[in-house]
């Protein structure tokens, strides 16, 4: 990787590896935006749920995630490489 990404980016390739690639925003009126992969919800209060939110944006920055329709993310080929170094 070109740059070392923050614990949350890492944690979110880790866990996508492990969920086929793929990662979802999801949104409800009550609990607001958050980011699931695989099982994980980051969506326990508002500090996690934009941290997470914060580093998927750093993960598609980077080229790493992108959008896949809907409210699905996948892992391009760099994210996979990048997931395998961890």
């Amino acid at each position: 990787m070109k740059s070392p990404l923050r614990a949350e980016a890492q944690e979110l390739l880790r866990e996508a590896r492990s969920a086929d690639g793929e990662l979802f925003v999801l949104d409800t009126q009550h609990t607001g935006k958050w980011v699931r992969v695989g099982q994980c919800n980051y969506a326990e209060g508002a500090e996690m749920r934009h941290r997470y939110l914060d580093a998927l944006q750093d993960l598609i920055g980077a080229g790493l995630v992108e959008a896949a329709g809907g409210v699905r993310y996948e892992l391009t080929t760099p994210g996979w490489e990048a997931a395998k170094e961890l």
